[in-house]
């Protein structure tokens, strides 16, 4: 096969068990993108190699199998792509959740814990992958053209989520459908997501100028380029993101052989070495085990460690994860909002940080007063600010999260 050393798990929960959240587009998404990957003229993956689950096939526990089948079978040297397309919603326990095909739902529409596939169990999932080259690709966020969407409430991952994958394991990068103030849209009556599409369209080799790899790069920039005009067309935005862990270069993702098979004349994969002109979206981040970002956006701020905010044990923080799902109307959104800003302001940042703080604070202030106005617009990106802020300032994850949690929340009450 022309892409060997290619392993992949393509999951899309098109039918939930649930009333009301089937999402039947995704589907379209998964089986695209896994026929793009085996097709031995484009990307070239082994059959074998690449697992596909989609509707009833992707409860809990296959998808806990696919992800251990995976684990055991990719080494440190493959190349592992793993795509989901489906809801990801707050669980009632604060923590993000990717709803599989038997996830139940609380009236307030939270994941309840143990049903889906949870951020610990995801992290697990992923530090059991050993090899050093992988992209992880989110579509969780759906929705129909302007106004017709699924009905259910479903938010892509903020970046503390991102930061996390990043940190399970050596070579990771993440690239999300939409930024987490966006959906992911649909045409009516479309087979697939304008994302899916770009993905599956990417993998074969779209927008290359010749037969050869298609690096991690050259897919983003077809994706963020795509992406951008299909939602313009629609009259809304859609900017897919890229998160890459700082030092993390480049690397084949697929392989467009157009036909070729034997790869041998090629030499070494030529891939992209840069991120593409123009890409403001691209967020490199680096974070270790009990470390903060390292580098955000482009902008080195320095090591931060959890020991170094003083007060952590000091300063109570009352906004947690699962009080923030717990948000169930405007009014509360609005006063959690409020009493985030509060601990923010009450935390006893050193001086190096101390400028991070305010932002979070001031931005978290800015959100309050959005969302009295009825700017939901603003409410959403300043909540997306703040928590950017508090993940650069090493701030407590208990508090991250929980901003994290309020903007998906402000979401479904803005």
């Amino acid at each position: 096969m022309a892409f060997a050393e290619g392993h992949a798990l393509v999951i899309g929960v098109g039918q939930y068990q649930a009333p009301g959240w089937s999402a039947p587009i995704t589907v379209g998404d998964a089986t695209g993108v896994r026929d793009a990957l085996i097709d031995e003229k484009v990307a070239g993956y082994p059959a074998g190699q690449v697992g596909l689950l989609h509707d009833e096939g992707a409860v809990l526990e296959a998808v806990n199998d696919a992800f251990a089948d995976l684990a055991a079978r990719a080494t440190a040297d493959d190349v592992v792509l793993i795509f989901f397309a489906g809801h990801g919603v707050p669980g009632d326990d604060g923590q993000y959740t990717l709803a599989t095909h038997d996830t139940q739902f609380s009236p307030g529409k939270l994941a309840l814990q143990g049903t889906g596939l949870g951020e610990p169990a995801l992290l697990a999932a992923l530090r059991a992958i050993k090899a050093r080259k992988l992209l992880f690709v989110i579509n969780a966020c759906l929705s129909g053209e302007i106004h017709a969407t699924l009905g259910a409430e479903s938010a892509p991952p903020t970046p503390a989520l991102s930061a996390r994958v990043l940190a399970s394991g050596e070579g990771r990068a993440v690239i999300t459908a939409a930024r987490a103030t966006q959906s992911s849209y649909y045409r009516p009556q479309a087979p697939t997501t304008l994302f899916g599409q770009a993905l599956i369209d990417g993998l074969r080799g779209k927008g290359m100028d010749r037969p050869g790899y298609v690096g991690l790069f050259e897919l983003y920039e077809y994706l963020y380029k795509t992406v951008i005009a299909g939602a313009a067309e629609l009259r809304v935005a859609q900017e897919p993101v890229l998160n890459l862990s700082e030092g993390v270069g480049p690397f084949a993702v697929s392989f467009f052989g157009d036909g070729i098979v034997d790869r041998s004349a090629l030499g070494a994969p030529a891939i992209r070495q840069s991120l593409p002109d123009g890409a403001v979206e691209t967020f490199p981040v680096a974070v270790v085990e009990k470390t903060s970002v390292v580098s955000f956006e482009g902008a080195t701020i320095g090591s931060v460690t959890m020991g170094d905010v003083a007060g952590r044990d000091i300063v109570k923080i009352t906004t947690t994860p699962a009080a923030a799902a717990a948000v169930t109307g405007r009014a509360d959104l609005l006063a959690a909002i409020a009493g985030a800003r509060a601990d923010v302001a009450g935390l006893a940042a050193p001086a190096a940080q101390k400028g991070r703080q305010e932002d979070a604070a001031d931005d978290l202030r800015k959100a309050k007063e959005a969302g009295d106005a009825g700017d939901d617009r603003r409410m959403l990106e300043k909540l997306d600010s703040a928590q950017r802020a508090l993940l650069a300032m090493g701030a407590p994850e208990t508090l991250s999260d929980a901003v994290g949690v309020l903007l998906q929340r402000a979401r479904t009450h803005g």
